[in-house]
């Protein structure tokens, strides 16, 4: 399913384009024209749509805009101006034409170029300075604020042409004097960036994104992840309990000056770590200097330039044909005359994929054999230019003429039976199958088998098809699979979902605004909505949560009532069947895309963290056909293949990564150890 349509304008600012979509919110490139010819151009964050009627999302994103407002440091993206249009509140921010250090490291990757030692030093330094400004921040009474920014990582972090880095994304911040705190037990950020304090639920000071700085500057060096595992939770494990390898083992030529302070940075414990961005950037300076290196911002230009040089170029060329086909289609404005498109703007405006987001993927990974983009020929190409010329109608009917075309790819036939991939109920059957059917077709064309995608009656009766082989896929929930795969160890997980770019999801209990409950001790005798007994976050989770608070859950939970899927849980407390709502966080945050207003519900509490959704091959499955699936789930791309950012409004899939037994572990222990699992 496609995200929102683009605006067209968001109070004085025209929208040239969507860059990317977040969990939050949605950015767009806009362009601030003004008398007599001045423009502008900027990005606009504004909150979707969906979460804008949520008074609690929309204080968060004010909140950042009034933080990082008051930032005004060369390596921090600056807010100008925070504003309203109707009922959609958005943020102004500066544009940045340049690239995220994880497109840099990409382009290195793929040329084989690693980068140079002293860009690398010089990209965190400057980094350091934006981080330590953010770290320093006083409120309007000269109070520190104790902003800690708990984000950073190479997605949050641009380097321009010119080599200055600016530091960005304060939406996850969380300043730890004077303004409010994020729920207790919910994780923020990226999981492969994280503190040993942050993944541990810990409080949290500038030392926590010291960590963050020190992984960034490891990887750069490296050229490889340092903490990146199969999932979230081996992930965050190896944060708590591996000591990051020493630099020069994975790269000898890295001075042992530049080595000694990293240690210092990447130290687990905190109060041994390097105590301020500031210390780490001067230990650095220092460390540079001390054996000759050129940590400047011309090195680190030299190094985007050979790199993304070229991307660059790309981007400015798409750029101006964005420009240029807003001012086509607005005829009142007359102070600049209006040029014919060049034919290579003309091109990157074909080639464009629209509603384009911004996602990690499997990069690493081959990608399956799917149908390549094909160029358009000169033919076309002249043609696109002369309607271009031709103003708003020429452009209009550039998309018509593209699709048509007759050298647009066709699929080849399908052969053999079909391959089967059953699906519980998680939520609306109908919607779910919506969603799920570009996926679907994605897998028909890469496989070139007739794939469908039944939504069964229930979790059980997902499991039991799958074992038996009348599916020989199939999505389990992780309790699902567990309970599966210890009555058949032949069921194998081939890739976990990405819901928005995350591994795994929080389980929480949610009770109506006027509930009086405080605490889970307070649930004792309520009403509660379980989604289904093969339910982690809809069953398990909760009751082992009610144990946690000294509540036997027989007991406690006597009245209950199974919803069969999660957005029914909320529906059915809204409507009063319940007092109590057991499920995951994803499940909340879209619920309006469902059509869901949850804006009277409110979370009680965070019952425990769950991996997520695992496709799995069963005994049903070929090895062939399972190497044949999971090679295709890895290489989805929802904007290639759906486009779209996510692979619906509800399920937000954002990709697949590999799935693995292992990765269930510490889960199958927890609930072994709970009795669960007998």
């Amino acid at each position: 399913m496609a995200s929102q349509p683009t605006p067209k304008r968001l109070g004085r600012y025209e929208i040239l384009e969507r860059i990317a979509t977040g969990g939050m919110a949605e950015i767009f490139l806009a362009c601030e024209r003004g008398t007599r010819g001045l423009e502008r151009l900027v990005v606009v964050k504004r909150i979707l749509p969906h979460l804008a009627i949520q008074e609690t999302f929309v204080d968060m994103f004010v909140q950042e805009a009034r933080i990082v407002a008051r930032l005004n440091h060369p390596n921090v993206v600056q807010i100008l101006d925070l504003a309203e249009d109707g009922d959609e509140v958005f943020i102004v921010m500066e544009y940045v034409p340049g690239s995220t250090l994880r497109e840099l490291t990409d382009a290195s990757d793929k040329g084989e170029s690693p980068i140079p030692v002293d860009a690398a030093v010089g990209i965190v330094m400057q980094a350091c300075k934006g981080a330590h400004a953010a770290h320093e921040l006083k409120d309007v009474s000269n109070q520190p604020l104790g902003l800690v920014h708990r984000d950073i990582s190479p997605h949050n972090l641009m380097v321009t042409p010119e080599g200055n880095v600016k530091l960005l994304d304060f939406g996850i911040a969380k300043a730890t004097e004077g303004l409010e705190n994020t729920a207790t037990g919910t994780l923020k950020g990226k999981y492969c960036y994280m503190s040993p304090e942050q993944a541990n639920h810990q409080p949290l000071d500038r030392r926590s994104d010291v960590f963050a700085l020190g992984i960034v500057l490891w990887e750069l060096l490296a050229a490889q992840r340092l903490y990146k595992r199969g999932n979230e939770l081996a992930s965050m494990a190896a944060i708590a309990h591996e000591d990051a390898p020493p630099i020069r083992s994975v790269r000898p030529g890295v001075p042992q000056a530049i080595e000694d302070v990293l240690v210092r940075a990447l130290c687990r414990d905190r109060e041994a770590r390097l105590s301020t961005a500031d210390e780490f950037r001067r230990l650095l300076q220092d460390a540079a200097q001390h054996c000759g290196l050129n940590p400047t911002e011309d090195c680190v230009a030299a190094c985007v330039g050979t790199l993304l040089g070229h991307a660059h170029d790309a981007r400015r060329t798409e750029v101006d044909a964005a420009v240029e086909r807003t001012l086509a289609q607005t005829p009142s404005i007359s102070f600049r005359q209006r040029q014919p498109l060049s034919e290579e703007a003309v091109t990157a405006v074909e080639r464009r994929a629209p509603n384009t987001v911004v996602t990690e993927t499997a990069t690493r990974l081959q990608p399956a054999a799917v149908a390549p983009v094909v160029p358009p020929p000169a033919w076309r190409r002249a043609f696109v230019a002369g309607l271009a010329a031709l103003g708003g109608a020429g452009l209009a009917f550039m998309g018509l003429v593209y699709l048509v075309g007759p050298d647009r790819p066709v699929d080849p036939p399908l052969t053999g039976p079909p391959l089967i991939v059953a699906f519980p109920p998680v939520m609306d059957p109908a919607l779910q199958q919506t969603e799920l059917e570009p996926l679907r077709i994605y897998l028909q064309r890469t496989i070139r088998r007739p794939v469908t995608f039944p939504v069964t009656r229930s979790y059980d009766e997902t499991a039991d098809g799958v074992l038996a082989g009348r599916y020989q896929f199939g999505s389990f929930p992780p309790y699902l699979y567990l309970k599966s795969h210890k009555k058949n160890p032949d069921l194998q997980a081939l890739a976990f979902k990405l819901f928005e770019g995350s591994y795994g999801t929080d389980g929480v209990l949610l009770v109506h605004e006027s509930s009086t409950a405080s605490s889970v001790k307070d649930l004792a005798g309520r009403t509660f909505c379980f989604t289904d007994k093969a339910s982690l976050t809809g069953y398990m989770l909760p009751r082992a949560a009610l144990k946690a608070a000294g509540l036997d859950p027989e007991v406690a939970a006597a009245r209950h009532h199974f919803s069969g899927d999660h957005t029914q849980v909320l529906r059915d407390l809204l409507d009063g069947r319940c007092e109590v709502g057991a499920t995951f966080s994803g499940a909340y945050l879209t619920a309006g895309n469902a059509g869901v207003q949850v804006s009277r519900l409110r979370v009680l509490t965070v019952t425990g963290r769950s991996p997520q959704d695992a496709i799995c091959g069963g005994p049903g499955a070929t090895k062939a056909e399972r190497e044949a699936v999971q090679k295709a789930l890895l290489a989805f791309d929802p904007r290639r293949h759906a486009d779209a950012g996510f692979l619906g409004a509800v399920q937000r899939i954002s990709g697949f990564s590999v799935g693995s037994d292992e990765a269930y572990q510490p889960l199958r222990q927890s609930l072994s150890n709970a009795g669960m699992l007998d």
